[in-house]
């Protein structure tokens, strides 16, 4: 018996009339209330007790409690869920007299929040040596850890970590060999929900467009774009955008060689040769400069280059206005990315903070009140400290705008020791690969290389332009040509008609729109030709994101730490 929303189930039982006289609430009175998630939490304890034996599942049951900062009252809303069980537990005795043997009404009260918790409540039987298995199980989930209090210490069993499939789980949820290999990178680090979901897409799309996608790769690829704007979440990694392998390849980073060599020898080679690093601590790395020079990127690409999962967090999206909810947040960050490591056959996954200035500022500086920004510093602290752990190693790499701003505990030897400097590309070969690989994708006139035309273009361009200006300048010289493309099809339209006209002698008939000329061209007409004249254009309207003014001060940043590392 599955129950998910107690307020929703006592309503449908007064709908019904299934509800105890003494319970059943009127369908007009019911507002999801405590009240009413109480009077449900006893109607299905009632019915699983008529069906049992039962296994009863409550469902999220984090979210069966108001959501308040006072202790007390939370306290006290556990309590009341509590007594609801230990007095359906005791009232279900006249129901045993109805058989030739007593029934024991004791519950198994399994509680799981990524982990799973056994509460035995054993009642003591007059005149009986053994006890009878239990009529009612009751299997409680919760997608996020649940606080301390009543519920917390009632628990007798210790917690049984529930991760995420590993490889040889995920082949079995994906039922087909052959393309799994394909596609595991993919897959590893999902939840089988989301694994079954990437399945059945798989096989939709294989059967209805599979003649458009000649690799499986593709088109996981393609079924992953629906992934990413569909309504299906990861249960309880909200905060966490993917724990897939990226498909972000060295070939989409222009320039950056040093930034690569520093990064991919802080990972690759740990990976490559791990009892040369055995016992020794793990560092994380730093990677700070203006915005828009490939912090994100680099770090994606470092993860698909190792073959890691990938978990990107936000700095402000951990967060939270309840007492210990960011910290909850952060430690379940470190959780998702250890259980991600675990599913690999690298044992290592990479964590990747974005906008580390604003979940980890100086301590004693924020003006919060309640300092609730110093405990989050050290909650952070603390799990980069244990880090290295036996069921899988997480890579830390942070990103900042401002490293600043960061309280000082965070660069210290062991935490984020390695500071790499991300700046403006100031060489030409560095920008012509940049702005070359932001248009890789792009059909050039002639069947030109990229790197031919940007080379063409690339002295007229702004010097002081980060990694993405060069991709507003892309996005732009492919609109343009795009326009082009519809001027085209329009013009051709025009003058189908006007032929048409001329044959008719004016006799009004079918007129030709541009949509019409556009489905009677085939694929290789409506691939856009970007010309060199459009990067141009589309360089005009591109203002540089950095002032001079902010790049003086970046470079005052790097001098600053800089001199930190080396001392």
């Amino acid at each position: 018996m599955h129950i998910r929303g107690l307020a929703a189930f006592s309503y449908q039982c007064s709908l019904e009339g299934g509800g105890s006289n003494n319970n059943n609430t009127s369908t007009n009175s019911v507002t999801g209330s405590l009240v009413d998630r109480l009077n449900g939490l006893r109607q299905s304890l009632n019915r699983a007790r008529l069906a049992a034996p039962c296994v009863l599942h409550i469902s999220q049951l984090q979210d069966e409690f108001d959501r308040v900062e006072d202790l007390d009252i939370r306290h006290d809303q556990e309590s009341r869920f509590l007594s609801c069980i230990f007095e359906s537990s005791s009232s279900s005795s006249s129901l045993s007299n109805t058989t030739t043997q007593s029934i024991d009404t004791n519950h198994d009260l399994l509680w799981r929040n990524e982990h799973q918790y056994l509460l035995e409540q054993t009642d003591s039987i007059a005149n009986e040596v053994m006890c009878s298995a239990p009529s009612v199980i009751v299997v409680v989930s919760t997608s996020k850890q649940l606080p301390a209090g009543p519920l917390l210490s009632s628990l007798v069993q210790a917690p049984v970590h529930i991760t995420v499939p590993d490889e040889a789980y995920a082949k079995q949820l994906w039922q087909d060999d052959a393309s799994f290999e394909e596609v595991k990178e993919f897959v590893l680090g999902l939840n089988a929900r989301e694994i079954q979901f990437l399945r059945r897409r798989f096989v939709e799309e294989m059967q209805t467009h599979g003649w458009k996608h000649q690799k499986e790769d593709e088109l996981m690829e393609y079924v992953l774009k629906e992934l990413e704007n569909s309504p299906l979440g990861r249960v309880g990694a909200s905060k966490l955008s993917s724990s897939l392998i990226p498909n972000v390849r060295w070939e989409d980073v222009g320039g950056l060689s040093h930034v690569r060599e520093e990064v991919m020898d802080a990972i690759e080679l740990p990976l490559a040769h791990p009892e040369m690093f055995a016992g020794s601590q793990r560092s994380g790395i730093l990677l700070f400069g203006p915005p828009g020079t490939g912090k994100t990127l680099m770090g994606k690409a470092v993860a698909t280059e190792c073959g890691l999962p990938f978990l990107s967090v936000k700095g402000p999206e951990l967060l939270g206005s309840y007492v210990g909810e960011s910290e909850a947040n952060v430690r379940a960050a470190f959780l998702n990315a250890r259980e991600a490591a675990a599913s690999t056959a690298a044992g290592a996954a990479i964590l990747f903070f974005d906008e580390l200035d604003s979940l980890a500022p100086r301590r004693g500086g924020v003006g919060d009140g309640g300092g609730v920004m110093d405990r989050v510093v050290s909650t952070l602290l603390s799990e980069l400290d244990q880090n290295d752990h036996a069921d899988g190693n997480v890579f830390v790499i942070g990103a900042t705008n401002r490293p600043d701003l960061l309280d000082p505990s965070l660069l210290r030897p062991g935490r984020f020791d390695r500071l790499v400097y991300l700046g403006l590309p100031t060489e030409r070969d560095d920008r012509i690969k940049i702005l070359a690989a932001q248009t890789r994708k792009f059909k050039f006139q002639d069947n030109q290389s990229p790197s031919t035309v940007v080379a063409q273009v690339i002295d007229d361009i702004h010097p002081s332009l980060t990694g993405a200006d060069f991709s507003a300048i892309a996005s732009g010289a492919l609109m343009k040509s795009l326009q082009r493309l519809c001027h085209q099809a329009e013009t051709e339209a025009k003058r189908l008609n006007n032929q048409r006209h001329n044959e008719t002698k004016g006799t009004p008939t079918t007129i030709t729109t541009a949509q019409d000329v556009l489905s009677g061209w085939d694929e290789d007409m409506l691939e856009p030709v970007v010309l060199a004249q459009d990067l141009l254009d589309a360089a005009q309207d591109v203002v540089p994101s950095v002032t001079e003014q902010d790049l003086v001060a970046y470079q005052s940043l790097r001098s600053q730490f800089s001199v930190q590392k080396s001392s």
